[in-house]
C-alpha cells in the first residue's frame, strides 16, 4: 500500500505532456520552492488574538513556479487578509479583494496564463475549516547570464496571511497542514514567533499552539 502513491505519480508522469507552472498532483513531492523564512506574530485581545503569518519563498528552478497549501483552522478562526509582493514591505504588496469563488478562480487562472502576471494569490474555503492557498509567480533564480551581468530583479516572493482566532487550551492555534505542493523547508529555514527564534514549523502535521515548542 505504501508504494501506491508513487505508482500513481509515475503513471501520471508517463502520460503528462507539459509540466505546467501551476502546482498540480505531480508536484506533491517536488522540491522546487524553498521556504526561506517564516514568522508568526500574535496580538492578544483577551481571549482572542490577531495572528499574522509571514513567509518568504525562493525558487530553486529556472522557471516561474506556483506554491499550494491545503490547511485547516479551528471553527473560531476568521481570515482577515492576504497580501503578496516581491519585497518585505507589506504596504507595497498587492492587497486582497473579496470575490465570489468562481470569479476569483477565473481571475487567478487568467493571471497564471499570462507571460507577465500581476502577482496573484487565491485563498478559498474548500470544506469545513479547510482552506486552499495558491500563490504565483515565485520568480526563477538568477541565470548564469544574469549573475554575470549583475542583473537586478526580484528573486523572492513574500506572502502575508492574517486571521483572528479564539485562544485554545494549548495556546493560539496555528494552521494545520493537510497537503503542500512545490514547496519545501530545511533546517536552514528561519522560523520566528513574535520576533524570537523558535523550533516550530507553522504548517504542522499535528496541531500545536504558539505557546508550545517543538522538542
Amino acid at each position: 500500500m505504501s508504494d501506491r502513491p508513487k505508482a500513481v505519480q509515475r503513471a501520471l508522469q508517463s502520460t503528462a505532456i507539459v509540466d505546467e507552472a501551476k502546482a498540480g498532483v505531480l508536484n506533491i513531492n517536488q522540491k522546487k520552492v524553498w521556504l526561506r523564512s517564516q514568522q508568526v506574530s500574535v496580538t492578544e485581545h483577551g481571549d482572542w488574538a490577531d495572528v499574522e503569518l509571514y513567509e518568504v519563498y525562493e525558487n530553486r528552478t529556472n522557471d516561474v513556479e506556483e506554491i499550494l497549501y491545503y490547511f485547516s483552522l479551528p471553527e473560531s478562526a476568521t481570515i482577515t487578509g492576504l497580501w503578496l509582493g516581491d519585497t518585505d514591505k507589506r504596504s507595497q504588496s498587492f492587497p486582497f479583494k473579496v470575490s465570489p469563488r468562481g470569479a476569483a478562480q477565473k481571475v487567478y487562472n487568467s493571471q497564471v496564463r499570462r507571460s507577465r502576471p500581476v502577482d496573484p494569490a487565491l485563498l478559498e474555503q474548500v470544506g469545513p475549516r479547510l482552506y486552499r492557498l495558491r500563490a504565483f509567480p515565485v520568480p526563477p533564480k538568477l541565470s548564469f547570464r544574469e549573475q554575470r551581468n549583475s542583473t537586478e530583479r526580484p528573486t523572492q516572493m513574500h506572502l502575508w496571511l492574517t486571521y483572528n482566532v479564539m485562544r485554545q487550551a494549548q495556546g493560539w492555534p496555528l494552521p494545520r497542514l493537510a497537503q503542500k505542493r512545490n514547496i519545501f523547508w530545511t533546517k536552514d529555514t528561519q522560523r520566528l514567533g513574535n520576533g524570537d527564534a523558535i523550533a516550530l514549523i507553522l504548517f504542522l502535521k499535528r496541531r500545536q499552539g504558539l505557546n508550545q515548542r517543538a522538542s
